[in-house]
């Protein structure tokens, strides 16, 4: 009895049970045996069978071509010299008649057509097709010939009638699941199976000459894994078949913030004063009145609006004691005002945080790319959505009675965890999140700065400075810029190192990967101690022997974009920084006429000019 559904349990008599007896004989005769490779491309159907097996039998299931780009899949395997013909064919497009017995080479533009107009599997993973091999690399004696074969028609059909042929062998069980025949097609497009068997193979055994010179006479490259020291599956860095590496996509993508509901509660900040009280009340009275939500305010702020006369049926505010309760009911978070504010709303909520989208209302504003005077547009594309993924789609099934599937794109924005354990403690004494940078310093001593850097344990480099920073990608443009360090995209997953008026000439800025987990100690041999800070805030002195433990946190702030990602990273460059601006060089007279000119010349004739200005 066979089972067909997607997810599996133990069934006396199904496959999946033949091949675990087969696995356990395997890894009784060869314990070295540590993990099984499969075949599976985008069928669920087949991962999940295999790595059923593989955790009873305590293996490794590895899908070195799981979700690999089938064009390319195809083209590898017959650039590789992969001779498979069509012994199988079960969708539009594909006649028995003509192309059973067709190698993949001789069909790979007939199913690229099919795949651009119904969408078919190049790799037949949706059961469109199923190939024999009849030679490849891997058949080193010889190859497969067949002397015939029949045509067995599995199912009559009005659009594919093929006529069937007895054959010397019994018909084969069709055993594709629902799952499968659906995947990727669409299934009124299927078409009956139509098998092609063969009659009798023969195995032609060939005698190759052994060449002295050349790759014919070297030995295959060894097989190889590829795994990651955390424990977690390789899904982007991805083994070939023939040894090689690849990436199968980028490391970072833009993501699509997508409510399932329609929000409810949302919580306003602003900066603090009085100066954009009325800036602050107008937007909580048109969440609370034209969008009916719940607001949330600061302590402070709830007084204001009372004092205001606004309605106070939907306003809400909290105690000190609740705080580490808001990210269970805030849905996002309205920020009025510069960077700081999203510094102080990063600081409010101590671990997890909800969407942030900020207006711009303060001086610089590097994170605050939405216009206020279009704050009531904002909103509605915040709460509504304005932008869909042609890449992929939502199923009703997964939407709430007020959701849709529009979204709007937001940044993850990494955080940067950070632990102070004081001289002779093993436990951290405060723990703190940062979203741009945490800074040590030597405060008001007039010596320089004694620190030592470790990486995972490890002796990096000897501080001695005014200070060193570790920023996130985010605060690469604040504090950092200020003391050379580069500008980093946000997502560009990475810490910078950079050092504050440094007594060397050669200790420059660098940026490392997000995995690294540092520790900057105040040696027993310093002069004086250090004082450290967090974004800015809750600076306090570090004694000889205490060490400050950094490394990314899990918990990102997500900020709302205005277009998209890169677009408000450069438009900020632009507006704070006015980044690259320089007054444009005009064409050179014989440049402009149409003549050829010497470059040098050119140049000191523009040099002089410049020096005379």
């Amino acid at each position: 009895m066979y089972q067909t559904g997607l997810s599996y349990s133990c069934t006396a008599g199904d496959e999946v049970e033949d091949l675990t007896t087969l696995l356990a004989f395997v890894k009784e005769r060869h314990p070295d045996v540590q993990g099984v490779a499969s075949g599976a491309i985008a069928s669920d159907y087949q991962r999940l069978r295999v790595e059923s097996v593989c955790s009873r039998l305590g293996l490794v299931s590895l899908g070195y071509l799981w979700h690999q780009p089938q064009d390319q899949l195809l083209s590898d395997m017959i650039a590789n010299k992969i001779e498979a013909v069509l012994v199988k064919v079960a969708a539009i497009g594909l006649d028995p008649h003509k192309h059973l017995g067709k190698s993949i080479c001789q069909m790979q533009p007939l199913l690229r057509s099919l795949r651009d107009r119904f969408g078919c599997n190049v790799c037949g993973e949706g059961g469109e097709y199923e190939t024999l091999t009849l030679d490849c690399p891997a058949f080193r004696h010889g190859r497969i010939l067949l002397d015939g074969w029949e045509v067995v028609l599995h199912s009559p059909d009005s659009i594919a009638p093929v006529e069937q042929q007895q054959g010397e062998y019994e018909e084969a069980e069709d055993e594709e699941s629902e799952d499968e025949q659906g995947c990727g097609f669409v299934d009124d497009y299927l078409k009956p199976p139509v098998v092609m068997q063969p009659l009798r193979p023969t195995v032609v055994y060939v005698t190759v000459p052994a060449l002295p010179r050349g790759t014919h006479s070297w030995p295959q490259k060894s097989s190889l894994f590829l795994f990651r020291t955390d424990g977690m599956s390789c899904s982007r860095e991805l083994v070939t078949g023939t040894g090689t590496f690849r990436f199968s996509h980028p490391s970072t993508q833009q993501h699509l913030l997508v409510w399932r509901d329609r929000p409810k509660v949302v919580m306003v900040i602003k900066k603090l004063g009085r100066e954009l009280l009325p800036e602050f009340l107008e937007v909580v009275e048109y969440l609370m009145e034209a969008e009916q939500m719940h607001v949330v305010v600061e302590p402070s702020m709830y007084e204001e609006a009372a004092a205001a006369g606004l309605c106070m049926d939907r306003l809400f505010t909290f105690t000190p004691e609740e705080s580490g309760r808001l990210a269970s009911h805030i849905d996002f978070v309205v920020c009025l005002g510069g960077d700081g504010v999203i510094l102080h709303a990063s600081s409010l909520f101590k671990q997890h945080i909800p969407p942030v989208v900020s207006f711009h209302l303060g001086s610089m504003g590097f994170l605050t790319n939405h216009p206020f005077p279009d704050f009531r547009q904002e909103l509605r594309q915040v709460i509504y959505g304005c932008q869909k993924l042609a890449t992929c789609s939502l199923d009703s099934a997964d939407m709430g009675p007020n959701g849709n599937s529009l979204g709007v794109m937001i940044t993850l924005r990494m955080r940067l965890h950070c632990a102070i354990v004081r001289a002779g403690q093993s436990e951290p004494e405060q723990v703190y999140e940062v979203l741009n940078e945490i800074v040590l310093d030597r405060g008001s001593n007039s010596f320089l700065t004694n620190i030592e850097a470790y990486i995972q344990g490890r002796f990096i480099t000897r501080v001695q400075a005014d200070g060193i920073m570790l920023a996130t990608p985010t605060g690469s443009t604040a504090y950092s810029v200020a003391a050379g360090g580069s500008m980093v995209h946000p997502n560009v997953q990475a810490i910078l190192l950079t050092p504050i008026c440094p007594h060397s000439l050669n200790f420059r800025p660098i940026i490392l990967p997000d995995y690294v987990e540092m520790e900057l100690r105040v040696p027993d041999s310093a002069r004086v101690g250090a004082w450290v800070c967090f974004d800015g805030k809750q600076r306090q002195e570090l004694q000889r022997g205490d060490s400050v433990f950094i490394k990314m946190s899990e918990n990102p702030v997500p900020t709302i974009n205005r277009a998209d990602l890169t677009t408000d990273w450069f438009e900020s460059l632009e507006r704070c920084f006015r980044w690259s601006n320089r007054m444009e060089q005009k064409p050179n007279g014989l440049a402009a006429a149409g003549h050829p000119s010497s470059g040098v010349a050119d140049m000191d004739v523009e040099l002089h000019a410049s020096a005379s200005q």
